[in-house]
């Protein structure tokens, strides 16, 4: 079985990128401006690409500092692709502009999909009428993205495919929306995760259930969250992947600040 790493956002299928934020080098003068900003924070933001997006230095502020625009690529050899027009040099935690249109009917010739465009930002505050969040995971620089009353603000990606259809009966379809998962609802909805390295607690800082394996290739599903920590099960769809004899339910630590410790998949394709 081959397993390819793919994202949902909205209705195509987008490519999984690292989830783990690069962090690059910056001073001493600077990491002690910007220490209040290094928090995982809430969860993850993403969006539709219809309108503008328009960003605030603070929440009260009427005068937006700059904007975000999506448009699309129209050059013969990346065309289809999806462009993030800016003044400011944007880094959140995934942008991508998806397939062009001959990379996508590549993929497709291939038994695969069109991989489309992906923004994902990181939420440190979520209010009823703004969001903070990190526009820039290099330097942690944070904006305001206040919400629009008129889109429709789902806490679950299943939330987005039962509201999908603009004329089924109890869809209540918006063509316009927010995603906004906590950490939480992001990780009970993956495909499964791999721990390679990690302990399996019997619960949070508590006995060793299942000692390190650095090995085996063990899928598994998130059940529950508590800060650091994750409680797991076996995946499944891949429940031959595991030792009957052996209990694998437990609790893994998922980060350490700023490190996501364990692997992602979002959704496999095969």
């Amino acid at each position: 079985m081959m397993f390819l790493k793919l994202y949902i956002p909205f209705v195509l299928l987008s490519t999984l990128f690292q989830c783990k934020p690069e962090i690059k080098e910056i001073s001493n003068d600077k990491k002690a401006e910007i220490e209040v900003e290094k928090e995982m924070g809430l969860g993850l933001l993403s969006l539709t690409f219809n309108k503008p997006l328009k960003f605030y230095k603070n929440p009260t502020d009427s005068v937006v500092f700059d904007q975000l625009e999506f448009i699309k690529d129209s050059q013969s050899e990346t065309k289809g692709r999806l462009l993030f027009i800016s003044q400011t040099a944007f880094s959140p935690y995934r942008m991508h502009s998806g397939d062009s249109d001959t990379m996508a009917q590549d993929h497709i010739n291939r038994g695969l999909v069109r991989f489309g465009p992906e923004l994902l930002f990181r939420v440190l505050e979520k209010t009823d009428t703004y969001f903070k969040i990190i526009i820039d995971e290099n330097t942690f620089e944070t904006a305001y993205l206040k919400i629009d009353p008129n889109y429709a603000l789902y806490t679950e990606l299943s939330q987005v495919y039962a509201n999908s259809c603009s004329n089924c009966p109890g869809s209540n379809y918006n063509p316009d929306f927010y995603i906004y998962e906590t950490w939480e609802n992001y990780f009970k909805r993956l495909q499964f995760i791999t721990i390679k390295g990690l302990d399996i607690y019997t619960n949070p800082e508590g006995i060793i259930l299942l000692e390190r394996n650095n090995e085996d290739f063990l899928p598994f599903q998130v059940t529950e969250l508590k800060g650091d920590w994750i409680k797991v099960k076996k995946a499944k769809l891949y429940a031959s992947y595991f030792d009957d004899k052996i209990n694998y339910n437990g609790w893994v630590r998922w980060k350490n600040n700023m490190d996501i410790l364990v692997d992602i998949t979002e959704q496999t394709y095969e």
